[in-house]
């Protein structure tokens, strides 16, 4: 993998995390599985996995019935 590759990849990732930081979650999620297309092999891509998995809840709907019946 090239330096200018990863360092790339930083960047973008960083740019993701300020999304996120933002609460833009929307955007963050659009932007991340771009990242996660464009940068995937990459090192910066390898950590970010957590991240992506996490968005990608974003903007599924809810149950509206859980089935708990009795919280503790």
């Amino acid at each position: 993998m090239s330096p200018a590759l990863e360092e790339e990849a930083r960047t973008a990732l960083a740019e993701v995390n300020k999304l996120i930081t933002a609460g833009n979650s929307t955007k963050a999620k659009a932007d991340m599985t771009a990242f996660m297309k464009k940068y995937g092999s990459t090192q910066a891509a390898k950590s970010a996995r957590r991240t992506y998995q996490e968005l990608q809840v974003v903007g599924k709907a809810s149950p509206a019935d859980w089935g708990i019946e009795k919280w503790f």
